[in-house]
């Protein structure tokens, strides 16, 4: 089985970039953001982040009727209690729910003057200042000298590295905005239910590898987010939940360097629009090495030969329903959870590991029909095809499961074939 002729240029046409047309500029240099001070509960407008201040990052507490706790506290809450109190001479920060007024207390004691909290320190009544708090979100975590993340399900009685302590089954690592900010920091103090200190992201490097997935290097900032495959950082997501559709693109969108409106609404289509601008910004095939896989190359023929619709969960009628829904671009994170150790071949490891005399780098375009892509394809029967990625696992080369759907194109097939390279020369 070989390569039919050189390189060909295809359009996959499975894929409708979504035709949206926003002025985001101003969403990748606006930084301003509201802190709240530590000593008298004041939000302050900055107009770039600070020097030095702490971060919180915990789950939100959801509120039912007839729930214990206190509610989570909004802008609008706190600028109330500031208002009242200015009047009333009032200290603000006896107003204060428990979980603000600890972390307040927790920074002054490490001499922070300002705190910054997503609950209040957000105007979510306005979309515009939410959606530039979100896209804006990643650097501030990242910039922030310390961040505290509050575990509200765990207690200090228990050892964090017990092989099933509470920490390792904490909901925090369940959440999909946590994602970022145990990333994005330099360090990450993470505190008991007490808010008594339980260890931190440089103490226990390996112990949250093996919770997440995330790269130890990563995590202890000696190797660049960006320097990893795209499909595994988006495994580091595989299963991690939100509150709502959109914001599991959301959440991502520092992981990717990306910045692009929030559209509450838009159901999944953010997701989309996610990959969308990856595509964009990198010509890293590995967004596409998603969803199950088959690691036998022979047994893709054959089950191609005998079985076609083995090969992808389609109907039988390649109609104009099954063309717009067909899948070349993941749904959601959790089709990544596959993709934990890929890894992405230079062009010149790519062209010595398939025999190819021309080097020529295989680059991803939008159009308005779809994705062009320029890749090494080969050809078997029953119009079935394999288009080969610059992105291995575990050493064995990967491909993409084609089928030639004739005018329109090839169309992904929601398969990936996982094969050592000898297979497919």
């Amino acid at each position: 089985m070989r390569l039919q002729g050189m390189f060909l240029t295809y359009t996959l046409t499975n894929f409708s970039p979504t035709r949206r047309h926003f002025d985001i500029a101003h969403l990748c240099h606006r930084q301003r953001m509201w802190l709240l001070t530590t000593d008298g509960a004041q939000l302050v407008s900055f107009p770039q982040p600070p020097r030095k201040y702490a971060i919180l990052s915990h789950v939100w507490r959801k509120t039912r009727p007839g729930s214990i706790g206190s509610p989570e506290q909004t802008f609008q809450d706190v600028m109330e209690i500031q208002e009242r109190c200015r009047s009333t001479g009032a200290d603000p920060r006896m107003f204060l729910s428990p979980k603000i007024k600890r972390c307040c207390a927790w920074a002054a004691s490490h001499g922070f003057k300002h705190v910054w909290i997503d609950t209040c320190c957000i105007n979510k009544d306005s979309s515009s200042e939410l959606s530039e708090a979100i896209n804006s979100m990643f650097n501030w975590y990242s910039m922030a000298t310390i961040c505290y993340a509050y575990l509200q399900d765990v207690s200090i009685r228990y050892d964090p590295s017990a092989s099933n302590s509470t920490f390792r089954r904490s909901k925090w690592f369940t959440r999909g905005w946590t994602l970022q900010e145990l990333i994005a920091p330099r360090d990450v103090i993470f505190l008991s239910r007490e808010w008594v200190p339980l260890t931190s992201k440089r103490a226990m490097p390996h112990l949250l590898q093996a919770i997440t997935g995330i790269d130890v290097d990563v995590l202890l900032y000696e190797r660049s987010l960006f320097n990893i495959p795209v499909a595994r950082r988006m495994s580091w997501a595989a299963r991690r939940q939100t509150s709502r559709i959109e914001d599991m693109a959301y959440c991502l969108m520092g992981l990717f360097k990306v910045n692009m409106p929030t559209i509450y609404g838009e159901g999944s289509g953010s997701f989309s629009r996610l990959q969308e601008e990856i595509m964009k910004r990198t010509s890293d095939h590995s967004l596409f090495v998603w969803g199950p896989s088959l690691d036998d190359l022979t047994r893709a023929v054959t089950d191609s030969r005998s079985e076609p619709d083995r090969m992808g969960s389609y109907p039988a009628r390649h109609d104009r329903h099954y063309i717009q829904q067909s899948l070349f671009l993941a749904q959601s994170p959790s089709d990544f959870a596959g993709s934990p150790d890929i890894a992405n071949l230079s062009l010149k490891a790519f062209m010595d590991t398939h025999r190819l005399e021309e080097a020529r780098v295989p680059r991803l375009t939008l159009t308005s029909h779809g994705v062009k892509a320029w890749l090494p394809i080969i050809r078997f029967p029953n119009s079935f095809e394999v288009a080969l990625l610059p992105c291995q696992s575990n050493g064995a080369t990967i491909g993409l499961v084609l089928r030639d759907q004739g005018e329109s194109g090839p169309m992904a097939l929601g398969k990936r074939i996982v094969s050592r390279a000898a297979d497919f020369v």
